[in-house]
């Protein structure tokens, strides 16, 4: 829980929606949704204080965020991998043959 302190706060909101949709209960709303009413969303004549509430369209910008942030997140790894073998291969002694393993490049509207 002290961690949770030191994230930014999108991270944090980012816990948030990952702990209700697991765990807990996740509503998402659509367009005739205003927004959050602290201590639940009216639902007749009583309060749903059980949901965390998000707007599908809020919700859908904190999932590209994930994907964003997984994305650098393994594109880091991979770079560290690839500097921590170049150091190793350096220290190593020279016996036999390494073969080389090479990577495609792809253009970025074949991404899509």
């Amino acid at each position: 829980m002290e961690f949770r302190e030191c994230l930014e706060p999108d991270a944090q909101e980012l816990d948030s929606v990952r702990n209700h949709a697991e765990h807990k209960y996740l509503k998402l709303h659509d367009t005739l949704w205003s927004g959050p009413i602290h201590g639940g969303k009216p639902f007749g004549d009583r309060l749903d204080t059980l949901a965390y509430s998000v707007h599908r369209s809020h919700f859908s910008c904190k999932a590209l965020r994930l994907l964003k942030v997984a994305r650098a997140a393994l594109i880091y790894l991979s770079l560290t991998i690839h500097a921590e073998e170049k150091k190793r291969e350096q220290s190593r002694p020279k016996k036999g043959l390494v073969l080389p393993m090479p990577v495609d490049t792809w253009e970025d509207e074949w991404k899509t």
